[in-house]
């Protein structure tokens, strides 16, 4: 899949998917990672993290990759159903860099996309994916998407 050349500001943010399967996960850019370029433009790009926590808990989270910091966001949306990945590659040098996002929490009670009843979340769709099988995921090779200003697009 190409990468576009348009960035975005660096910044910490979430955003959305849903898988083949119709499962739900979180992406955590650390402010370096690829984002959808569909989700991009989203009035609710910098929120979504928020508007997600606002949904109940449904369940608990398991903890897939140890890693060090605050991470009671993650564990708060993994306790919602989420399956959460983050841009782990921001604590790495480069020779050590993945390029991938990184599987941290799995929910016991996996959210899905068609028991939402109402929410302004917006969701990348990533029809070859399945969140339950996935370690790691190159969404840059999945879909088209844009990179922070701080990283060179194209990897």
């Amino acid at each position: 899949m190409t990468t576009s050349n348009h960035l975005y500001p660096q910044a910490d943010i979430a955003w959305f998917a849903v898988d083949a399967d119709g499962s739900l996960a979180a992406f955590i850019t650390a402010g370096f990672a690829p984002v959808p370029k569909s989700i991009v433009a989203s009035r609710y790009l910098e929120s979504m993290e928020q508007l997600a926590l606002k949904l109940p808990e449904i369940g608990t989270a398991h903890i897939y990759r140890d890693v060090s910091g605050n991470i009671a966001s993650f564990v708060a949306l993994a306790k919602r159903g989420f399956y959460v990945f983050d841009w782990r590659d921001a604590h790495r040098s480069r020779v050590e860099e993945t390029k991938a996002y990184e599987l941290i929490l799995t929910p016991d009670l996996p959210l899905r996309y068609d028991a939402l009843v109402s929410t302004s979340l917006e969701f990348v769709e990533l029809s070859s994916i399945s969140f339950i099988e996935s370690k790691s995921v190159q969404v840059h090779r999945t879909v088209e998407c844009v990179w922070p200003a701080n990283q060179q697009a194209g990897y």
